[in-house]
């Protein structure tokens, strides 16, 4: 049986079993974390917007310095794509 729990930090709400010791579970993340990442996808959405391909996007990103959430990797057009088509844009 989970347990809910609220960060105090940021008031994140997350799952951890009963019996967790380690106090963040989950896909918890840190508010500058967060913000850092809404910014990366803002950033890519208005470029896309603009006109720029899926490849040209993924070379800028790795070119300013954002990282991918996941792995250190380069950024990939695949993932680029994905992530702007789930905020709306084609």
């Amino acid at each position: 049986m989970a347990r809910k729990r609220i960060c105090p930090k940021c008031g994140h709400s997350y799952r951890t079993p009963t019996n967790a010791r380690v106090p963040l579970y989950g896909n918890h993340q840190k508010p500058a974390k967060a913000r850092r990442e809404q910014e990366a996808i803002a950033l890519m959405v208005q470029m896309r917007r603009d006109g720029m391909t899926f490849r040209g996007i993924a070379e800028k990103m790795q070119a300013d310095g954002f990282s991918m959430r996941r792995s250190s990797g380069a950024w990939n057009p695949g993932t680029v794509k994905r992530i702007v088509n789930r905020a709306g844009v084609k």
